[in-house]
């Protein structure tokens, strides 16, 4: 077998694509083999180009799992695996850019995964050892392969959940810039009723031992 490396060379393997797999997770695989040396193409999602997020659900939908589209919303979707000697070929990998940006792809096992690195690229097998790729790695996910647009409104929930702290997070370091080391965020849910109807709601709460700036109170 022959994969395409860093550069778009063929370079040896022998990884296990699951050819004799009928499971779910063989036909995501073999689809994802399919796609090897395809260029990035950013906001692409079919054979012409793939940008990350675009290659894991096309993967995934060819095999009859729907995914959402972005990799924020794809680093949340099913459940976390925390043990990393646990995880299985057809996870999904996602890393966090420092500019806050994700990145996500597909594990195919030994330490490796597939993946559309980036502009001027191709669809490529790296390792999860690799300098940046180990560095900025914040976990694998596995997806319910019978899941459906249940599994995609969950991951957006997840993701808008996750936008909304850091919106809080970042204000609240410009009113009291130390909050992080002796303060404590607290997400709140519950149901509220009005007019007959009910809401889910989310709040914030941010405290601190003590204020720091005059007539800041928290």
């Amino acid at each position: 077998k022959a994969l395409y490396g860093a550069n778009g060379d063929m370079e040896g393997g022998d990884w296990d694509w699951g050819e004799n797999d009928p499971s779910v997770s063989g036909q995501v695989l073999r689809r994802a083999h399919n796609a090897l040396g395809t260029p990035y193409v950013w906001g692409g999602e079919h054979p012409g180009g793939f940008d990350c997020s675009g290659l894991v659900q096309w993967a995934y939908r060819g095999a009859g799992v729907k995914l959402p589209r972005t990799a924020q919303e794809q680093s949340s979707v099913g459940f976390k695996i925390r043990d990393v000697s646990k995880m299985r070929a057809g996870d999904i990998v996602a890393f966090r850019r420092r500019d806050g940006g994700y990145h996500t792809g597909i594990y195919i096992g030994s330490g490796m995964f597939i993946h559309a690195p980036k502009r001027h690229s191709r669809v490529q097998v790296e390792s999860l050892d690799s300098d940046w790729y180990s560095t900025h790695f914040i976990g694998a996910r596995r997806v319910n392969m019978g899941s459906g647009d249940a599994a995609v409104a969950e991951a957006s929930r997840i993701a808008d959940e996750e936008n909304a702290r850091e919106e809080v997070q970042a204000a609240a370091r410009n009113v009291c810039p130390s909050y992080s080391e002796d303060g404590v965020l607290q997400i709140l849910k519950g149901i509220v009723s009005e007019s007959g109807k009910q809401y889910r709601y989310i709040k914030y709460v941010l405290s601190v031992k003590k204020s720091h700036r005059p007539g800041v109170d928290f």
